[in-house]
């Protein structure tokens, strides 16, 4: 309001601007002078004096003087006298009148200088200007320039713009109702608005000021003053910028910070982050305290709280761990950090909250983890100790006993007290066991055998792994020492035995290649000799029917018949013993066997009856094998499996699956089937289900198809219900 008053008083300097000059004039400044009173009290005086003199000089000269001449030429005198006097009198009076006028007019100027500088000092623009938008100015100061961009002279013409053409319509319909309310109410207004610089530019404005009204209280014009606060305001918005940050910042951050009162511990402040550690709206802890948010355990409730926020001020930061609850009433462990500071010139504990329950679980885990280990450790029947360097920093008490010694006796001791000079292959044991350490540093496990020494000079072997772990002081190297004394005796032994039983090996290879080459004759020996008289006894019996058939008779002819199934039935037995000797003694010649091709060729090799079916389902695989047993072991499954289906509309189908490194294969059928208790014996050498004469059969096929599959590293089994077929499964190697 201060300086409202100086911009009213001031208007009317020639530094402002304006329509009017409203500078008082000289006579009205006169009539307030102290010589104006003391002339009329000179002229009323004189008035009375004079009127006096004039009646009563006449009336004395005339008592006194007789002669008439004389009294007139007295009285002439007594005239000029009074004209005299009256001219001095008035001289006097208007050379003080004059004085006075220019002292005041000095008064006036100086007044004036004073004000004038007052104005050019003021911070901001002085104005007048009329009481309802757009506000067109009366008078202003010459700093309007620096904040419109503008002279002052500008504004004052009858068409100029008014200050309300410059401010932003969005500030416009604000300003218009606070100006006319303010107004209204007889009261002073102050707001911010932006104007348009004559640059383009936008500045923010402060105004300032009130309304000044007639006698009939009519508002006349507004006074006021304009400062440019564009600067401040830009400072606001960065402030608020860079608070919006903070404040993002500090409900962005995934640790929980609460400030505290540093007397009371209360909660004055908190991020989202808390909200979501403890459960709680940020409603519901505007009425929470520090206890609030303890477990209420021992040494964890409200007043232990308030004792750490008073430490925290007092001692310096804090950390520690809290035991918490959260708003489901779940407690938890949190680690706390402490810090005092001034807020806004408050004393401040800002905590910083941590949940550390999953760690505090985790160490208790690893407590035990680690109490687990100590006890196997202990109990392990192997040495074990740990290096740093070369110097043990730790062992178990196997180790202690491996050694014959105390802890106190090998602990900082290298593994060298232990060991003789020089190792079993005669190098340093110093040198090479450094080499071994070198490597295990270099992340190389170690594996190795080596001497050891005892307390007592003792010498015994054992077997050494190293390794490199993560402890805590940094790496260190494991070692785990298992004493192999006897076990290098038994090495010992075995190596004896190995050599006689080499001896042996090579004795019994000598007598196993003599029984084969024995059974190669034999094999001659059944293949020709044996073949040679069923081949006559098959010819004589068919010439004997084919000359005497008449004469035999049908019976004679039924028994013919029988003796050459007989010799036939001889004959592929013999075939079938050569096959199963041959397996597994002759060499064979292993080639990539196309099993789907294969398999086609046996099917059209079987004289399949009209109502017989035989499918291959999907594509089969290429094998690695000799033709010719791959050959023999689908003619032998699918041969049977033809020969015994006793259905008219009989079904065989074979396919594979793959399994790892081997191929799986079936053979299925839907013949009579096989009882579970037979399902071991079909694979005996001359078994059959069926007796010869009634189905012609040797009882070799599937003790071939078991002896080939086996020879190959595969397996065969048989899955089989009676009544429902069977199923032959059985694996070949990729």
């Amino acid at each position: 309001m201060q300086i409202r008053g100086v911009a009213i008083a001031t208007l009317g300097v020639q530094n402002v601007r304006g329509r009017s000059n409203p500078i008082p004039n000289r006579d009205n400044a006169m009539k307030t002078t102290p010589s104006h009173n003391l002339a009329v009290r000179v002229a009323l005086i004189y008035s009375m004096f004079g009127a006096l003199w004039i009646l009563s000089s006449d009336q004395i000269l005339a008592a006194m003087i007789d002669d008439a001449a004389t009294l007139t030429r007295l009285q002439t005198v007594k005239g000029w006298f009074y004209v005299v006097v009256t001219a001095l009198l008035v001289y006097a009076l208007v050379r003080r009148g004059v004085a006075e006028a220019e002292g005041a007019r000095g008064l006036l100027a100086q007044s004036e200088q004073r004000f004038r500088t007052l104005v050019e000092n003021i911070p901001g623009t002085i104005f007048r200007c009329e009481p309802a938008a757009p506000w067109r100015m009366e008078h202003i100061t010459e700093s309007v320039r620096e904040l419109t961009g503008r002279q002052a002279d500008d504004f004052l013409d009858e068409d100029a713009p008014a200050i309300g053409d410059l401010i932003l319509a969005e500030d416009l319909d604000d300003i218009t109702h606070a100006v006319s309310k303010a107004v209204a109410n007889r009261e002073p207004f102050s707001f911010e608005y932006r104007l348009r610089h004559a640059d383009g530019g936008i500045r923010w404005v402060q105004e300032s000021g009130r309304a000044v009204y007639d006698d009939r209280g009519r508002p006349l014009h507004l006074d006021g003053a304009l400062f440019d606060i564009t600067n401040r305001k830009q400072t606001e918005e960065a402030l608020l910028r860079r608070e919006h940050d903070y404040r993002e910042i500090f409900n962005a951050t995934n640790e929980t910070i609460i400030v505290h009162d540093a007397e009371t511990g209360a909660i004055l402040e908190f991020n989202d982050t808390m909200l979501d550690m403890f459960g709680y709206s940020r409603q519901e802890v505007g009425n929470l305290t520090v206890g609030d948010l303890s477990s209420g355990a021992p040494s964890y409730d409200q007043a232990e709280a308030v004792q750490k926020v008073r430490a925290t001020v007092e001692q310096g930061p804090q950390l520690i761990e809290w035991h918490s609850k959260k708003r489901s009433g779940e407690q938890f462990w949190t680690e706390v950090s402490l810090r005092s500071s001034e807020i806004g010139g408050q004393g401040r504990v800002l905590a910083v909250v941590r949940d550390i329950d999953k760690r505090k679980r985790a160490e208790a885990v690893l407590r035990e983890r680690e109490r687990q280990y100590r006890a196997l450790f202990e109990a392990a029947n192997d040495a074990i100790f740990f290096l740093k360097g070369d110097e043990l920093v730790d062992c178990n008490s196997r180790t202690l006993a491996m050694f014959g010694c105390e802890k106190e006796q090998i602990i900082g001791e290298t593994p060298f007290r232990f060991s003789p000079p020089t190792q079993s292959d005669g190098m340093d044991s110093i040198t090479k066991g450094h080499g071994k350490l070198e490597a295990v540093m270099a992340d190389m496990p170690q594996r190795f055998e080596w001497k050891h020494k005892r307390l007592d000079g003792t010498l015994f072997d054992v077997e050494v792994i190293l390794n490199l772990v993560e402890l805590p002081g940094g790496l260190h190297v494991q070692a785990i020492v298992r004493d192999i004394t006897e076990r290098k005796r038994a090495e010992e032994e075995i190596r004896r035995l190995n050599e006689e039983l080499e001896w042996r090996v090579e004795d019994r290879t000598a007598q196993l290649a003599a029984a084969n080459q024995d059974l190669s004759a034999f094999a001659y020996v059944v293949s020709h000799d044996l073949k040679a008289p069923l081949r006559a006894i098959a010819q004589l019996s068919h010439w004997l029917v084919e000359d005497h058939g008449e004469e035999l008779g049908a019976e004679g002819r039924e028994k013919a018949d029988m003796l050459a199934g007989r010799v036939k039935r001889m004959y592929n037995l013999i075939d079938g013993i050569l096959s199963y000797s041959r397996i597994g003694r002759v060499e064979e010649g292993r080639q990539k066997v196309d099993v789907d091709k294969l398999v086609r060729e046996v099917i059209d090799s079987l004289a399949l009856p009209e109502d017989m079916k035989i499918a291959v389902e999907g594509k089969l695989p290429t094998v690695t094998a000799d033709r010719t047993r791959i050959h023999q072991v689908f003619q032998n499954l699918l041969g049977n499996a033809v020969k015994f289906i006793d259905k008219p509309d009989g079904r065989v189908a074979v396919g594979c699956e793959e399994e790892d490194a081997y191929w799986r294969f079936w053979v299925r059928d839907n013949g009579p089937g096989i009882d579970p208790s037979y399902h071991e014996k079909v694979f005996g050498l001359f078994q059959t289900l069926v007796p010869r004469d009634e189905r012609e059969s040797t009882g070799i096929g599937l003790t071939l198809v078991k002896k080939i599959v086996e020879l190959y590293g595969g397996r065969i089994e048989l899955t089989s219900q009676v009544a429902k077929g069977c199923t032959f499964r059985f694996t070949l190697p990729k």
